[in-house]
C-alpha cells in the first residue's frame, strides 16, 4: 500500500469539502477525512505508479496531494503490532497488560 493525502486546510485557495480524482482506468479516489489517520485526507493506493499519478496531478505547480511521511499504512501498523505482540507474549508480558486492565476495568466501574 502507497498513502496519498490532499494537504489543502480550509481557507486555502482550491480548497474542496470532498477533493476527488479521477485516473482513469487506475481509479477514483475521494479524500475525505480518514478515521485510521486521525481524521487526515489520507488514501491508501495500491501501487507506486498509482501513487505518483496521484502526485502528479498537483495543478500549475500547486500542492493539493502530498506522500504523508509521518505516518505509516494501517496494513504496516497491523504487521508490527503483531510482531510487538509476539515479544510480548514471549516475555509474558501480554498477561500481565490484560490481567492490569480487567484490575483497571473493574476498579472504574465501583
Amino acid at each position: 500500500m502507497f498513502l496519498v493525502e490532499y494537504v489543502l486546510q480550509p481557507g486555502d485557495k482550491g480548497y474542496g469539502d470532498e477533493p476527488m480524482i479521477s485516473l482513469g482506468s487506475a481509479g477514483r479516489f475521494v479524500f475525505m477525512p480518514n478515521s485510521d489517520y486521525d481524521g487526515r485526507r489520507i488514501v491508501e493506493v495500491m501501487s507506486y505508479e498509482t501513487q505518483q499519478k496521484i502526485l502528479a496531478a498537483n495543478p500549475m505547480g500547486e500542492t493539493y496531494f502530498a506522500e504523508p511521511t509521518d505516518v505509516v499504512t494501517t496494513e504496516d501498523r497491523k504487521k508490527i503490532k503483531a510482531v510487538v505482540m509476539d515479544v510480548l507474549n514471549e516475555l509474558g508480558i501480554t498477561a500481565e497488560v490484560q490481567a492490569l486492565k480487567r484490575k483497571r476495568k473493574v476498579n472504574d466501574n465501583r
